[in-house]
């Protein structure tokens, strides 16, 4: 048995996949070498308690982690990538917590009326006020449980949700998220444009290269949307 053979044999199951991954940064190779850690991903996640995270949540931060490590890890950090990618979890994880502790210490909004939801931040989400409290009820609960999934981007919708529905400031969304404030305020001024385009009834023509309308559904209609090129 030659050197080389030995130093094969030693390479644990995660450090065959993190190379395979290096070779060919895919989609198949990255899942393969989240699976080489997933026991120790679930201890991680055992040693945590969120209010309002799932595991599910959890797992797809950890996926989110892995991928991120495999890009950043390099040899001479003198440490393997298992270790550097739990403490990036852990790290990851931490940062979390102390969101979802601070959420637990607010008031949740999820009764919200309209009037209550362009009072909850620093941004005018929502350009319209109706003085009828059924009405707005109705709206908000079909806005935010139908409408915004469908208008709005996975980034523009995480903000919608982290804004209004749990009350976190531009800063503390830019930090769970992981992207600039900048990114945050933009995201909110598309929402607002979206949101309120629908509410008032308008078309809505997203500014992409493929235009798709959404139209308001008409009372009488069992359709939540209608799209159309």
């Amino acid at each position: 048995m030659d050197l080389n053979t030995r130093s094969e044999k030693k390479k644990s199951a995660g450090d065959i996949a993190l190379e395979a991954y290096k070779e060919n940064p895919c989609g198949s190779n990255l899942l393969t070498l989240f699976a080489a850690y997933r026991p120790l991903i679930q201890t991680v996640i055992n040693r945590f308690s969120f209010n309002l995270l799932d595991e599910d949540d959890l797992i797809q931060e950890a996926q989110i982690v892995c991928f991120k490590a495999a890009q950043t890890y390099q040899e001479s950090f003198n440490t393997k990538y298992g270790t550097y990618f739990i403490q990036c979890l852990i790290n990851r994880y931490n940062s979390l917590t102390r969101f979802d502790g601070a959420d637990k210490r607010r008031n949740q909004k999820r009764d919200l009326s309209l009037e209550m939801l362009l009072e909850a931040g620093e941004e005018k989400i929502l350009g319209y006020i109706s003085t009828n409290e059924g009405s707005i009820s109705d709206e908000l609960n079909e806005l935010i449980t139908k409408q915004a999934p469908v208008l709005l981007s996975k980034l523009e919708l995480r903000v919608f949700k982290l804004k209004i529905l749990q009350d976190y400031s531009a800063a503390e969304i830019a930090e769970i998220l992981e992207v600039t404030p900048t990114a945050v305020y933009n995201a909110l001024g598309r929402c607002h444009r979206k949101l309120e385009s629908y509410i008032q009834g308008g078309d809505y023509y997203y500014p992409s290269s493929k235009e798709e309308t959404i139209k308001k559904p008409s009372p009488n209609s069992d359709e939540d949307n209608t799209s159309s090129s």
